[in-house]
């Protein structure tokens, strides 16, 4: 707070106005385009004739002396087909964009499991040694134990 004050303070003393204007210049400095707009259209036309992400980045960097990382490129088409846009259609591999973080697990699903409610009347009896529901546990001393 006292670092506030102090950064803020002008003649006659803190001025709301400044403080408030101060992060904004600071803001507006900072952020600036890594690539200009001209050179996204150049890929955009690159991509429409059928070059690979790879061959704009290397022509990009020999020709323009501008380097734009293929990973860039991708992400730009990506962004325009979430936007409605049609650049995707124009890349060579045509694969399903799979998510970086966080998977989706597949673990605890049984293919073509039968639920309960459809099991047959005899598993109900318990007639059979295979139709006991039964648990392991292990105890204390790392003995095993069935509990049904």
């Amino acid at each position: 707070m006292s670092r506030e004050v102090q950064r803020n303070q002008g003649r006659r003393g803190y001025r709301p106005q400044q403080a408030h204007r101060f992060p904004l210049l600071r803001l507006a400095s900072k952020t600036r385009r890594r690539i200009a707009a001209k050179i996204w259209h150049r890929v955009n036309r690159l991509l429409k004739k059928e070059w690979s992400p790879e061959q704009i980045s290397g022509w990009l960097r020999m020709h323009q002396g501008t380097f734009v990382s293929l990973e860039w490129i991708y992400q730009h088409v990506y962004r325009d087909k979430q936007a409605q846009g049609t650049l995707y259609r124009h890349l060579r591999c045509q694969r399903h964009r799979r998510k970086r973080y966080g998977t989706y697990s597949c673990r605890g699903h049984i293919p073509n499991r039968i639920s309960i409610e459809h099991r047959p009347a005899v598993v109900e009896r318990r007639s059979r040694l295979g139709a006991w529901e039964a648990d392991n546990v292990i105890s204390k001393g790392h003995q095993p134990a069935l509990i049904s």
